[in-house]
């Protein structure tokens, strides 16, 4: 049995997509930065996307399974919200960047390839998902305030 998390644990639908966004940012930084960043944006790519449809169950269904497998969640969701609609080509953009959750780790006899042009699926993913949020949900990613994080302030310091 996968071990379920809830707001007992301490989690937040606001949380999850405060990190999501975070995620997603950094990742559109570094497909834009260079390739030699790409498995990195690919990592950070898959963890956004993952915490998004984790924050769409805590919402819907309560709770969200240990899992990091992009479409057992969403299948896990649609269960949840049979109104959910996602299209064709962001469902085929999920099975694209499922394997993303290996990407970390070099996998020689099986590599996995990523491109910029992963970059632009991803960020048209996370619009189309920003769209089938429940509207609760998609004002407090709207409405995050972008010092603030986990109860933590967010800052930079002057360097000496």
């Amino acid at each position: 049995m996968t071990k379920r998390y809830t707001r007992n644990d301490g989690f937040s639908t606001r949380e999850l997509l405060y990190y999501a966004w975070g995620h997603l940012a950094s990742a559109k930084v570094l497909f834009e930065r260079s390739f030699d960043c790409y498995d990195s944006a690919g990592h950070l790519s898959h963890l956004g996307i993952e915490l998004i449809l984790k924050a769409f169950l805590l919402h819907y269904g309560r709770s969200f399974p240990n899992e990091h497998d992009l479409l057992k969640l969403l299948a896990e969701i649609k269960k949840s919200c049979p109104t959910l609609e996602i299209k064709v080509d962001h469902e085929k953009t999920l099975e694209r960047i499922n394997p993303f959750v290996s990407i970390r780790y070099p996998t020689p006899a099986k590599p996995i390839e990523i491109g910029n042009e992963d970059g632009n699926a991803i960020e048209s993913l996370f619009v189309a998902l920003q769209s089938a949020m429940p509207s609760e949900l998609r004002q407090e990613l709207q409405n995050r305030h972008h010092t603030l994080k986990d109860g933590r302030i967010l800052m930079s310091k002057p360097k000496d």
